[in-house]
């Protein structure tokens, strides 16, 4: 099973086009300019971008000075918001077949699990609705200056800290 990275290339995306807002440029970024940044091709880039844009997170313009573009402040946008673009499938499946006639645990297992899955993917959207994607841009300076007085062991420590820190303050 290999881990599907679209999630977190996407949020790595509008992070990007959050930053070329900062800097100017009618706020917009390429795709071209996108993959490079990801290590990956222009047309995955534009393939993963536009359910981003269905969804009403991105706009993107074509043409000479054209790009991605934030369609709304990057402080509106939630990591539930790309996610939900990009229709995940869920992040557990229970098997369709059930267990052998004889096995004690096949009628009650998938009722079980489902049941757990479900839960553990509600708990994983509320959290991921109380991160922006200014959050992350805000919080990537702050931890590289916190690895290199710290140590990298620490950052995933300090990251979670200030993420909940903002979503507490919100």
């Amino acid at each position: 099973m290999h881990p599907n990275n679209k999630f977190a290339l996407a949020i790595y995306a509008v992070a990007l086009a959050k930053l070329a807002y900062n800097t100017g440029e009618e706020g917009r970024i390429t795709s071209e300019q996108l993959a490079e940044n990801a290590n990956t091709h222009p047309v995955v880039v534009r393939r993963l971008l536009a359910p981003l844009r269905e969804a009403g997170l991105l706009t993107s313009h074509s043409g000479p000075g054209g790009g991605w573009q934030l369609s709304r402040p990057a402080s509106e946008i939630t990591l539930l918001d790309i996610y939900r673009s990009l229709e995940q499938e869920p992040v557990f499946a229970v098997p369709d077949a059930p267990a052998g006639v004889n096995c004690p645990l096949g009628e009650g297992f998938p009722t079980v699990l489902t049941a757990c899955f479900r839960e553990a993917e509600e708990a994983m959207e509320a959290r991921l609705d109380q991160v922006t994607v200014a959050d992350i841009v805000t919080t990537i300076p702050l931890l590289k200056h916190h690895c290199q007085k710290f140590g990298k062991e620490d950052g995933a420590v300090f990251m979670s800290g200030f993420l909940q820190e903002r979503a507490v303050e919100r």
